[in-house]
């Protein structure tokens, strides 16, 4: 792993200390997930009714970085996660929104209050590359261009096409 790299997931390990996130490394970047093994996390993520795990996979490639936001999808039996099979990834963002709270219940430690939110592990990784001067860019953002560049000339040649057609034949 390249000192960017190192430097750019422990940002992110340091910022997601106290949340319900954790930042595990891997082969080409790191990734940052709910942490459903800590069991504060696990009660908040079973009384809020978290049906998926996302997972955003972090690539740093020089001074930019991608985030591909994937998800697992959760089955919660008897207040314990069951990993479906791996969601569809996204090359893009991922918005979920849930509305309301989830009160702690009354318990001798303290428990955090509220709801996990997906995009807050995306909001925290952002954070730290934008302290260190990192440049985001979307997963796919040229390949999209491109595409939408060709459909646009088919659509035009096929428009003109037909027109042309109708005008000399029809």
């Amino acid at each position: 792993m390249t000192d960017a790299k190192k430097l750019f997931m422990a940002g992110v390990a340091r910022a997601a200390v106290g949340t319900p996130y954790v930042v595990t490394e891997t082969n080409d970047g790191f990734d940052v997930q709910t942490n459903i093994k800590d069991e504060m996390w696990l009660s908040l993520s079973s009384r809020s009714g978290v049906d998926k795990l996302y997972i955003h996979k972090v690539r740093v490639l020089g001074n930019a970085y991608r985030i591909l936001d994937d998800f697992q999808k959760l089955r919660w039996v008897s207040g314990k996660p069951i990993m479906g099979s791996p969601g569809s990834a996204t090359y893009a963002r991922t918005f979920s929104l849930k509305a309301g709270t989830t009160p702690a219940p009354e318990v001798e430690r303290d428990l955090p209050e509220g709801e996990i939110d997906p995009a807050a592990g995306r909001r925290l990784i952002v954070a730290v590359g934008d302290e260190l001067g990192l440049i985001q860019h979307p997963p796919g953002s040229r390949l999209g261009l491109l595409l939408t560049g060709i459909a646009i000339l088919l659509t035009l040649f096929v428009m003109f096409g037909v027109a042309a057609w109708v005008l000399f034949f029809g």
